[in-house]
């Protein structure tokens, strides 16, 4: 795994999720702050760090974290429900091991981090269902936000 940190960040919005109905997005803070975090779930590597996530939305940190408090979101709250979200998509469905995924190498840390986003009854069992995760968790992140999000991740009926 690589554990290296820079300021830029491969991949971006533009280029991994361009399909996304980014204009139906409400142009309210909880908008701005889901369009924010749906990049972090359509990253080609784990996004660990607040600066690696502003590098990916292409904003200066302090603007990222004044969008998220703008919300009433804490941003590396934030940052850890788009990275959980993301471990759920592309994780294995028959063992979910996100250590597989995420850029943690602290088994304490990975376990808080699981329960805070209530997935730590998953662990090496089956993949949980996006819903939990947005059910579940104990972040610090606005009720409407994550609703959005979760519309743009598991559109109904395929949509």
């Amino acid at each position: 795994m690589n554990n290296s940190r820079s300021s830029t960040h491969q991949g971006s919005y533009e280029t991994c999720g361009s399909s996304l109905p980014r204009r139906s997005l409400p142009r309210t803070p909880v908008g701005r702050w889901a369009s924010l975090v749906v990049p972090v779930v359509f990253s080609e590597v784990d996004t660990a760090t607040l600066d690696e996530w502003a590098g990916l939305v292409h904003l200066h940190r302090h603007l990222l974290c004044s969008r998220c408090m703008a919300a009433a979101a804490r941003p590396k709250d934030s940052l850890d429900l788009g990275r959980l979200a993301r471990a759920i998509l592309i994780g294995d469905p028959v063992s979910w091991r996100p250590e597989d995924i995420l850029d943690i190498t602290d088994k304490r840390t990975m376990i808080g981090l699981l329960k805070k986003g209530g997935l730590d009854s998953f662990l090496h069992q089956k993949r949980p269902p996006l819903g939990i995760l947005f059910r579940q968790h104990q972040f610090a992140v606005p009720p409407t936000g994550v609703s959005l999000v979760l519309g743009l991740l598991d559109p109904p009926d395929g949509a």
